[in-house]
């Protein structure tokens, strides 16, 4: 998988293709298709929101509409929309983060080619119930026990299987049957169901039994009848005062997996034969491309606990790691299975990655950011800056360019250099990015992004830790915005 003569002559079988006929990237995070643009010149991103990427992401087609659009739904049926399909005489291949079924509906009855699977076949997945169903029918997939309950059943009906399947006095974990983020994810007894199931809203509540491991992401790419696997990367959640809840998922530590795993190959092994399998199971019903894997490693066993059927929110991060440290992108795979071009690689093991990330997410609907830090390169100043600058009196109302992270306020993360990419990264440094001031985000959604060329965690046993300049900086970033 190392970036050499295989990576330069995909990239220019992919260019000479979409030379031809090239790929618009449609979400509302311009970010999320920005993951290729440094190797592929026809790859644009349209987003139906306004972002602070739009000023430096390559091949960003730009909308004549000075608003957002609340879906890319509203994006593909509007007038700006049109104008781009003219601009392109109709002749390109879209690609969605994740599609909906309205949208493929609309392409369909359009005759519009897209690069994603149907958005049926990824419900499949997707899907808890079934899922978990898919799961209990596979015994080469390890996963915790669970079972499924419907609620028009009764609550008393579905408290006594719960009860007779794990007890009262197991930690549990209950999950709506589709949600994102760990937004749809609660934990608690058999006790507490009947609150649990008022807060999910769901007919179908997922039971598991609570393990206490490290949780991992793993992206896998099926191409053609081979699963390749990308690089293993430690989730961060359930950090208190950071995360919105105490499963919210916000942030992914390649490094700290590194950490873990490549001095183990009976684990590492484990874990690169546990994707191959989920990927075996997706290709018996046609599934192609990007997928990602969530599993829990306890006691030397990985337990597979979630797939998303699509390309994963951090698969940017992941491809511009990749591309900075001589790996074949995952992605760039992906694009190659669905214009169907020769890879001509194999690979038989894991590889690794340096490199975290840590989303500041909002923890209410309608928060309103308050103020926009200035997006770039930070350095950790304890000396003679720091002071100068704690004599200042800073005004969180403009775009700020110093953060304090500490109440004496003699450490600082000060901006050194405009940088957008954590590919751009040089040397050591912090890439920090923010919302625009007065941008309304839901509870969930990200305002801000921390990003490090190493790892953000400390692995303490079976649990992650925050490194504590992580903490506080995340923490005074949280408050300026809000």
């Amino acid at each position: 998988m190392k970036l050499d003569v295989a990576r330069d002559f995909l990239i220019a079988k992919c260019n000479e293709h979409l030379k031809q006929k090239p790929i618009i990237y449609i979400s509302t995070d311009l970010e999320r298709g920005m993951g290729l643009t440094e190797i592929l010149d026809y790859h644009y991103s349209l987003s139906a929101k306004k972002s602070i990427y739009d000023h430096v992401c390559k091949n960003n087609l730009r909308t004549d509409s000075t608003s957002s659009y609340e879906s890319t739904f509203d994006l593909i049926k509007s007038h700006d929309f049109n104008k781009i399909c003219q601009t392109f005489k109709n002749n390109f291949y879209l690609r969605f983060f994740q599609i909906s079924k309205e949208e493929e509906d609309f392409l369909k009855k359009n005759d519009i080619k897209y690069l994603n699977n149907n958005f049926s076949l990824c419900m499949i997945f997707e899907d808890k119930v079934n899922f978990s169903k898919l799961l209990k029918q596979n015994s080469k997939i390890k996963h915790p026990d669970n079972i499924v309950v419907d609620l028009s059943e009764g609550i008393e009906l579905c408290e006594q299987l719960i009860v007779e399947k794990f007890g009262l006095n197991k930690l549990l974990s209950f999950q709506k049957n589709s949600s994102y983020s760990g937004k749809g994810t609660l934990f608690g007894f058999a006790s507490d169901f009947l609150k649990i199931t008022q807060s999910l809203g769901s007919q179908f509540v997922k039971v598991s039994e609570y393990i206490n491991g490290i949780t991992f992401t793993i992206n896998g790419c099926i191409y053609k009848s081979k699963t390749f696997v990308g690089a293993p990367q430690v989730q961060i959640t359930g950090i208190p005062k950071i995360s919105p809840s105490e499963s919210a998922c916000i942030g992914n530590d390649f490094s700290a997996a590194k950490e873990i795993l490549s001095s183990n190959y009976h684990l590492s092994k484990k874990l690169f034969k546990t994707v191959l399998d989920v990927g075996s199971l997706m290709k018996k019903m046609n599934f192609r491309g990007l997928f990602g894997v969530d599993l829990i490693l306890f006691d030397d066993e990985f337990y597979v606990i979630e797939v998303n059927a699509r390309q994963t929110a951090n698969i940017t991060f992941e491809s511009q790691l990749e591309i900075s440290q001589g790996v074949i992108p995952l992605e760039l795979i992906s694009i190659c299975e669905w214009l169907e071009i020769d890879v001509g690689i194999v690979q038989d093991e894991l590889y690794f990655l340096d490199g975290s990330q840590l989303l500041i997410k909002a923890n209410e609907d309608d928060t309103i950011v308050k103020s926009k830090i200035k997006p770039g390169k930070y350095k950790m100043r304890g000396d003679r800056i720091a002071y100068e600058y704690s004599l200042k009196k800073l005004d969180y109302q403009d775009s700020i360019d110093v953060i304090y992270i500490d109440e004496d306020r003699d450490v600082i993360f000060k901006w050194e250099s405009e940088c957008m990419n954590i590919s751009a990264l040089n040397g050591l440094g912090v890439l920090i990015t923010s919302s625009d001031k007065n941008t309304r985000v839901n509870g969930f959604e990200e305002m801000a992004k921390i990003q490090v060329k190493n790892n953000l965690v400390d692995i303490c046993g079976q649990k992650i830790r925050l490194k504590d300049w992580v903490f506080k900086l995340a923490k005074s970033i949280t408050e300026i915005l809000t």
